[in-house]
């Protein structure tokens, strides 16, 4: 749980667009993580890690709300509207099992909809670190 916090205090995920990249300062990387400051958010910290189909994901702290946030997608997902609600469940390992309601939003001048869960659960976070 230490472990989880302490990532969660640290940092969390990243879009690859120009206009995101303005607003955000690199920190560091861990394994195939890269690790950024969010400026808009009260220079919250958040992780990503693009993979080779083009699928993002985004795990981050906002400071000025106290959350955890999770974003996930790709450019060619062109089915996700913005505003759209999509029940989404996620299981790991065959162990762990969550469900929830992400909403697709855009981030920056970026046209990709993502999906964004802007308050994930601990036990959720703690979860995805151990995978």
């Amino acid at each position: 749980m230490f472990r989880a916090l302490a990532f969660a205090a640290l940092c969390w995920s990243a879009l690859a667009t120009s206009a995101v990249a303005q607003n955000t300062a690199e920190w560091g990387q861990v394994g195939g993580w890269k690790i950024r400051v969010d400026r808009t958010i009260g220079n919250g910290c958040f992780a990503y890690q693009t993979y080779q189909d083009g699928s993002l994901i985004r795990l981050g702290f906002n400071p000025e709300s106290k959350t955890i946030y999770f974003l996930l997608g790709n450019a060619s997902w062109q089915s996700l509207e913005a505003g759209k609600k999509y029940q989404i469940t996620f299981e790991f390992d065959s162990v762990d099992r969550y469900d929830g309601e992400l909403v697709g939003t855009t981030v920056g001048d970026n046209k990709t909809v993502f999906l964004d869960h802007n308050n994930v659960s601990l036990q959720f976070t703690e979860a995805f670190m151990q995978r």
